[in-house]
């Protein structure tokens, strides 16, 4: 019988733990990019950036749905990050990545 332990146990239907992001989820966040700055200057209320001073995923936790949510910590500069969260339909949709929301940290 295998022991687990509560630091290793993942919710049930929940996000799974924190890991390097791959070459797909980079790809999908670059596709993403524009919206993602549009809705982190809605949500800044003061003088809207013309671009990200850098931009560059850290860490990403996934859930399988029907599809797969991302949740990505995202450095946007020198000391300043954002989290995405994104979703990615079934292939048989047809559909590319969907920008749920952006926060700051």
């Amino acid at each position: 019988i295998a022991q687990t332990t509560a630091k290793n146990m993942n919710m049930v239907g929940g996000f799974g733990g924190s890991q390097a992001p791959d070459a797909e989820v980079v790809k999908h966040l670059e596709s993403l990019k524009a919206d993602i700055l549009k809705s982190h200057n809605e949500a800044r209320g003061d003088a809207p950036l013309s671009g990200f001073e850098a931009f560059e995923a850290l860490e990403c936790r996934t859930q399988v749905v029907a599809g797969t949510n991302y949740q990505v910590k995202v450095r946007i500069g020198s000391e300043k990050f954002i989290n995405v969260q994104f979703h990615v339909p079934l292939p048989h949709t047809g559909q590319g990545p969907q920008l749920m929301h952006v926060t700051s940290e």
